[in-house]
C-alpha cells in the first residue's frame, strides 16, 4: 500500500475546506441568485413582449408554465429544507404577475374609446355639438367594436391650432376640428357640383377619414404586414370598410369622397380629367406619403366598380373612372378582400360582429365576412 505524503493530505484538506466555504457561501445567497435569475428572465420576456407585441404576448403565456416547472424541479433537487417556503413564494409570485401580464395584455373587442375635444371657438363649438347630436363618434366607435385590440385605441375630435389635418399616433385617432371645419365649408361651396348632395359630401369625406385613419391604428395594433405604401393601404381598408356597410346610399357616399378629392385637385368636373393640358406642377408633392388626390379618388373609384360593377356604373359612364382602368377593377377589388380576410379578419370576434350587423344604424348588407 502506498503511503499518502503529509503535504497531499493538507493540500486535500485546504481543498475540502475551500469547496465546503463556496457551498455555503452560494447556500446563503441561493434565494437571491435565484430570484434575480428568474427577474431577468422575465423582465427580458416582457420587453420583447412590448416590442413585438401580438406574438410574444401569446409566447409569454405559453412559456410560463414550462419555466415555472422547471425552476420548481431545480429547486427541489438543490434547495436546502429550511429556504423551500420562501423560495416557493418568489417563484409562485413570479409565475403568477408574468402570466397575467399576458393575460392583462390579450387583445379583446370592444376597446374603442371616444373622446369630444374641447373647441376652441365659436364654430368649432357648432360642429362639435352638431356631432354629438348625431353620434358621430359613437358610430364609429361601434363600427370598430368588433376588432379585438391588444389595448385600449381612442378615436377623438381637438383643436389643431388652424392646422387642417388627421393622423394616428400613441394609441389615438385623432381628427381635427380644423379639418371638420374644411369638409363642411367644400360641402357648402357654391362650387359643388350637382351629383353629389351636400349631406353626402360630408358624410362620405368624414366616415373615410374616420376610417383610413383607423386603418392606420388596426395595421399598428395587429401588427399587419403591408407590402407596399401604408397611406394606399389605409384607403384600401377605408374603402373596403366603406363598401362592406351596406348602406343604400352607398353610392351617394362614394360620390362624397370622389368630390373632396376633386376638390382638393382643384377640379370642378370630370369634363376636364379628359384634357390634356399643362400644368405648373409642385413637383415635391410626388414625394409624398400619401398618392395625389386624383390617384386616390381612381383607386376609391376602382375598388367601389370592382365589388358591384352594376351599382357603380355611372362611374364609368360619366368619365369619372376611365374605362382602361375599370377593366382591372374586380381583380383589385379581389386582392383587398383576400388580404382582409386573411390578415384582419383573425382579429375581428365574431359575436360582436354579429350585434353589429344586427344593429339599425350600421347593419352590413354586404358582409364583411364571407
Amino acid at each position: 500500500m502506498k503511503s499518502v505524503s503529509t503535504h497531499s493530505r493538507s493540500s486535500r484538506l485546504a481543498s475540502d475546506a475551500r469547496i465546503a466555504e463556496v457551498e455555503a457561501t452560494f447556500a446563503g445567497h441561493y434565494i437571491g441568485y435565484q430570484y434575480h435569475a428568474v427577474e431577468f428572465l422575465v423582465g427580458h420576456l416582457a420587453d420583447l413582449s412590448r416590442q413585438f407585441r401580438g406574438d410574444l404576448q401569446e409566447m409569454l403565456v405559453l412559456a410560463s408554465e414550462p419555466i415555472c416547472s422547471m425552476l420548481k424541479k431545480q429547486m427541489e433537487r438543490t434547495m436546502i429544507g429550511k429556504c423551500r417556503l420562501a423560495h416557493l413564494i418568489v417563484l409562485l409570485a413570479v409565475c403568477f404577475l408574468s402570466a397575467n401580464f399576458s393575460l392583462a395584455q390579450a387583445p379583446k373587442a370592444n376597446s374603442v374609446l371616444i373622446d369630444y375635444g374641447a373647441p376652441s371657438s365659436p364654430a368649432h363649438q357648432a360642429l362639435d355639438d352638431t356631432l354629438k347630436q348625431k353620434g358621430a363618434l359613437e358610430r364609429i366607435q361601434k363600427l370598430l367594436s368588433p376588432f379585438r385590440l391588444p389595448r385600449p385605441l381612442t378615436i377623438r375630435t381637438a383643436n389643431c391650432n388652424g392646422d387642417i389635418n388627421a393622423w394616428f399616433e400613441v394609441d389615438a385617432v385623432t381628427i381635427c376640428h380644423e379639418y371638420i371645419e374644411y369638409v363642411v365649408e367644400s360641402a357648402k361651396s357654391w362650387k359643388r357640383p350637382g351629383w353629389v348632395s351636400e349631406h353626402h359630401a360630408i358624410m362620405g369625406a368624414m366616415i373615410d377619414v374616420f376610417l383610413h385613419e383607423a386603418g392606420h391604428a388596426l395595421f399598428d395594433y395587429l401588427d399587419i404586414p403591408i407590402f407596399g405604401r401604408e397611406e394606399d393601404a389605409a384607403d384600401q381598408f377605408a374603402a373596403y370598410m366603406l363598401l362592406s356597410l351596406g348602406r343604400q346610399d352607398t353610392p351617394q357616399l362614394m360620390a362624397g369622397i370622389v368630390y373632396i378629392y376633386l376638390n382638393e385637385a382643384g377640379i370642378r368636373d370630370f369634363s376636364v380629367l379628359k384634357r390634356k393640358r399643362l400644368r405648373i406642377v409642385d413637383h415635391k408633392q410626388h414625394a409624398d406619403v400619401h398618392s395625389l388626390p386624383l390617384q386616390r379618388m381612381y383607386n376609391t373609384l376602382c375598388l367601389a366598380y370592382g365589388a358591384n360593377p352594376a351599382l357603380f356604373k355611372e362611374a364609368v359612364e360619366r368619365g369619372a373612372l376611365p374605362s382602361d382602368r375599370a377593366e382591372g377593377c374586380a381583380e383589385e377589388f379581389q386582392q383587398v378582400e383576400k388580404a382582409f380576410r386573411i390578415l384582419v379578419q383573425p382579429h375581428i370576434d365574431l359575436e360582436v360582429l354579429q350585434g353589429v350587423l344586427a344593429s339599425d344604424t350600421l347593419s352590413l348588407g354586404r358582409k364583411v365576412l364571407p
